[in-house]
């Protein structure tokens, strides 16, 4: 009876605790839109292990698996999307974006995984960019594309 509850509940945390760590704006430099940190990233990210590592066992003990599956399900898909293969942009396709505005720029290329902002000092000036898995797009103060570069990493 209580080993059921004690599931049910760490079940419950457990589905908090991803939520909170997709969709809680966590930043990297600075707090995310909701305060966290990346402290706070870091000990959500060990709540939840310690969460998982509990209901697994328990779950193991009393032989449902259906419930070792569901906790089991959130890492799988993880793993998965980390090792599936991202999407390589060509900048030379993507020339005709220059003159463009960054809102037209974004509806064009969407936001792809990989996708990163940020300003860079080397052209002489402190520009904004766009980054994708394969280029790099920089934005004068306007908000207008000047470059659109092949980029390697």
């Amino acid at each position: 009876m209580y080993t059921k509850i004690l599931l049910n509940v760490l079940l419950a945390c457990q589905v908090v605790l991803c939520a909170l760590f997709l969709f809680g704006d966590i930043g990297f430099d600075k707090a995310g839109r909701y305060g966290l940190d990346f402290d706070a990233g870091i000990i959500i990210l060990g709540i939840y292990a310690i969460v998982i590592l509990v209901g697994l066992i328990l779950a193991s003990l009393k032989k449902r698996w259906v419930l070792v599956c569901f906790q089991l399900a959130p890492i799988l898909f993880s793993l998965g999307y980390v090792y599936f293969p991202e999407s390589k942009y060509d900048a030379g396709k993507y020339q005709y974006l220059v003159g463009k505005t960054r809102v037209e720029v974004q509806k064009t290329i969407g936001h792809p995984r990989g996708f990163g902002t940020g300003s860079d000092n080397t052209k002489g000036a402190n520009l904004d960019f766009i980054e994708v898995h394969g280029m790099i797009i920089y934005f004068s103060k306007q908000d207008v594309a000047l470059y659109v570069e092949k980029r390697d990493w």
